[in-house]
């Protein structure tokens, strides 16, 4: 991924997290912060019936985040993604990087209920090795919209809603001839869970 890219979402960032420093007392206060993001291992393993034969890949994923509220009920912040993957039989891993600036809004209901709708803009940089030593660049800019309605506890909470992404831009390179690649959309219901400090 180009350098100036993360530089650039950490100068539209630092404002924000600088404001936020103060520390407030429950979800969605000014100084609020909301860390998120995941830490995976995966294995997945493919059978074929046709030549009886089976092949396997191995991801290791790293996706931090931050949102901190600037001011009451607004957050800004964003998440990085480091993920690699291996097939077995394959030397060159498929590497992926990722930076996403994201900007979100906390509606409390009462006490232990509330609304957390936010929206992000997903750059990723996708390195998929492939037949005669070529590699393919995938380049891809998303938005992405997630609405859960969130279950407050002390200082944790569980969230449940509708999410949308859609590809706003992607876009392939081979040995650098590029060309347009479809853009994908993702529509579902996804769960959370985190807390804030």
């Amino acid at each position: 991924m180009p350098r100036h890219l993360v530089v650039v979402t950490l100068v539209l960032l630092t404002p924000g997290l600088v404001a936020a420093a103060k520390g407030g007392d429950d979800m969605g206060d000014r100084g609020v912060f909301v860390p998120f993001g995941n830490v995976a291992l995966t294995n997945a393993r493919t059978d074929s019936s046709s030549t009886a034969s089976s092949q396997s890949s191995t991801t290791v994923t790293f996706a931090p985040g931050l949102l901190a509220f600037v001011i009451d009920g607004l957050a800004v912040g964003g998440n990085v993604l480091l993920a690699s993957s291996k097939v077995s039989g394959d030397t060159r891993a498929r590497t992926t990087f990722g930076v996403g600036p994201e900007v979100a809004y906390h509606v409390r209901f009462n006490e232990l209920w509330s609304l957390f709708p936010s929206a992000s803009l997903d750059l990723t940089r996708d390195s998929v090795p492939g037949g005669g030593g070529n590699t393919t660049d995938y380049t891809t800019l998303a938005l992405s919209l997630y609405v859960p309605v969130l279950l407050r506890v002390s200082h944790f909470y569980m969230g449940f809603g509708p999410f949308f992404s859609r590809d706003l831009y992607s876009h392939a390179s081979v040995n650098g001839t590029g060309y347009d690649v479809a853009a994908n959309t993702s529509v579902g219901l996804s769960t959370t869970l985190s807390g804030w400090l």
